[in-house]
């Protein structure tokens, strides 16, 4: 069994703001698979499929984008899923808009949701698909404030593009640079 986990935050309010495109990975891949609609457990909404032969459990938590581990740590315990079966999908401040980048393992990187995984397993060894949402340096804005903002409407073609790469790179249909 493996697991894929979009990072976001719950609510309305923060549906489609730049922080929350790990939980539209996890919209997409769940249309593209056809998965079971999810069930709130752990707290985190929890959709299952199958890739081939492997039952996946696709996960949306509903902590908050900072207490992501309350959710990933209970849930990877219940089912057995060690960090190397566990993938995190996040937004990432450091990356060009639309632009996928793949890890095996390391720092959080100052990415406080990651760091509340990380902290919740153990262990930096947990692979991650970062998307980059472009950075808050340009607007002038703390990262905090520029994360929970929507995007601007020449933005939304490119990140659209960017979650259906990111679907792909997770299905196995292409590749994302490490």
């Amino acid at each position: 069994m493996r697991a894929i986990i979009g990072l976001g935050n719950p609510g309305t309010q923060y549906a489609r703001t730049r922080h929350n495109v790990g939980f539209w990975v996890i919209d997409a891949l769940v249309k593209k698979t056809n998965a079971q609609r999810g069930t709130t457990k752990f707290p985190a909404l929890v959709h299952e499929t199958h890739l081939g032969d492997t039952k996946v459990l696709l996960v949306q938590p509903q902590t908050f984008m900072n207490d992501s581990g309350k959710a990933v740590g209970p849930l990877s315990r219940f089912f057995g899923i060690t960090g190397e079966d566990l993938l995190i999908v996040y937004d990432d401040v450091d990356l060009q808009l639309g632009e996928l980048r793949r890890r095996d393992a390391g720092s959080a990187g100052g990415h406080k949701g990651m760091s509340s995984i990380i902290v919740a397993l153990g262990t930096e060894d947990i692979p991650r698909l970062r998307i980059g949402i472009g950075s808050n340096r340009d607007a002038g804005l703390s990262s905090e404030a520029y994360v929970l903002q929507q995007f601007e409407k020449e933005e939304v073609v490119v990140i659209e593009k960017s979650i259906d790469e990111a679907a792909a790179v997770i299905l196995g249909q292409e590749t994302a640079a490490e």
